[in-house]
């Protein structure tokens, strides 16, 4: 029985050293709605009639949509939703503060920024710009998840304008394909050395 035990062990050792290991590795980006959010707070003013707008979170954005990520990956996906209310003539600054939730991995990313519109009667232009985000680190990985910026939104007399999110793979650790055996065979050898030790007492 021993001896089936050790040549087990030393099987899977030797398989876990001298297998290659992945190719390539990704990592599963799960949507979480419900945990998302966006708030416009208004800190700037002038305009005659009303020049407001209204965010959203983007019909497009659902739970439970999956992106798989890998090293020079991006998925690009709906986020926000900006709507021109009324009419005006003048301009409004907002402060943008938004969340982008994930279930899997469990992980909220917070962004802030600044949009401005401008009305002439309808909403002619509106400019986002969002702070930089810090890349996010998850098992030894590097992603980067940005919220897009827009120039130019409202053109045309548009009243409602979609913002989008993006996700990229800076460097996607790959987990080798044979590390459970690798595990398994330095375990079993461990196992069988406290067995001999045990007998031996």
């Amino acid at each position: 029985m021993t001896g089936k035990f050790f040549k087990m062990a030393a099987l899977c050792l030797a398989l876990g050293v001298a297998a290659p290991k992945a190719d390539a590795a990704t990592l599963s980006f799960v949507v979480d709605r419900d945990a998302s959010s966006v708030e416009l707070t208004r800190n700037g003013r002038l305009c005659l009639g009303n020049c407001s707008v209204t965010a959203s979170l983007a019909s497009g954005l659902t739970t439970g949509s999956t992106y798989e990520i890998g090293t020079g990956d991006t998925a690009t996906f709906d986020f926000l939703t900006f709507t021109g209310r009324g009419q005006g003539l003048g301009w409004e600054g907002y402060a943008v503060n938004a969340v982008l939730a994930f279930s899997s991995p469990f992980l909220h990313v917070s962004g802030t920024g600044l949009f401005t519109t401008t009305a002439l009667g309808v909403f002619r232009n509106g400019d986002l710009i969002w702070d930089t985000i810090a890349p996010v680190t998850i098992n030894g990985s590097q992603f980067r998840i940005s919220f897009d910026s827009g120039t130019g939104m409202f053109a045309k007399g548009q009243r409602t304008m979609g913002t989008t999110a993006s996700i990229t793979g800076v460097n996607v650790v790959p987990l080798p394909a044979t590390g459970l055996l690798l595990v398994a065979g330095l375990g079993g050898l461990a196992l069988l050395r406290r067995r001999r030790q045990v007998a031996a007492a």
